[in-house]
């Protein structure tokens, strides 16, 4: 059974840095061999712990980068609903962007805090109005009982819980194992 859970976390950490475009070293997991919990976790966390450091600012003109639309690279593919929208519209009303703070900022009490408030694996472009909609709630499973959110179709949300569409339910457990780990 830790053999298992092992297994799973180290793909779990490596399926998201692959899929971030970052792909590690070979040997990179040295020293994970027979580690579980809290000891695996720390192995973990020292060895992403030195990162580059971006600000909540700098941090849009990577995701304008690691979320360009391969179609139109002047556009990001917005989380959530998979719509592809102009990079340089940023803002707070509809049709606009925003930095969705997947592990949200209360969850940790980190806003304006770095490195974690600009973290660009914890960042992520989404249509302002999907970003209110989420506002810090938890993940959790919603449907049928939630609201179908008129921008991100595929997602719901209720009065305590967001349920992410299939096409993203996976980056966000990475994303929320990274930061638990970070």
């Amino acid at each position: 059974m830790k053999n298992s859970i092992t297994f799973f976390l180290l793909f779990a950490v490596s399926s998201f840095l692959t899929i971030s475009g970052i792909a590690q070293p070979i040997g990179f997991y040295n020293g994970t061999e027979g580690k579980s919990g809290d000891a695996l976790k720390q192995v973990l966390h020292d060895k992403i712990n030195n990162h580059v450091d971006f600000s909540y600012n700098q941090a849009k003109y990577l995701i304008n980068y690691s979320d360009a639309d391969p179609e139109n690279p002047a556009n990001v593919i917005l989380f959530y609903s998979q719509i592809s929208r102009n990079a340089s519209l940023y803002g707070s009303v509809a049709g606009t962007i925003n930095r969705e703070h997947v592990w949200a900022k209360s969850h940790g009490n980190f806003s304006g805090i770095r490195p974690m408030d600009g973290d660009a694996l914890n960042l992520r472009p989404a249509d302002a109005i999907v970003n209110m909609n989420r506002g810090n709630l938890d993940f959790d499973n919603v449907q049928p009982n939630g609201v179908r959110d008129q921008t991100a179709t595929s997602c719901w949300y209720s009065e305590s819980a967001y349920e992410p569409g299939p096409l993203t339910k996976g980056q966000v457990a990475r994303i929320l194992f990274y930061m638990a780990t970070r």
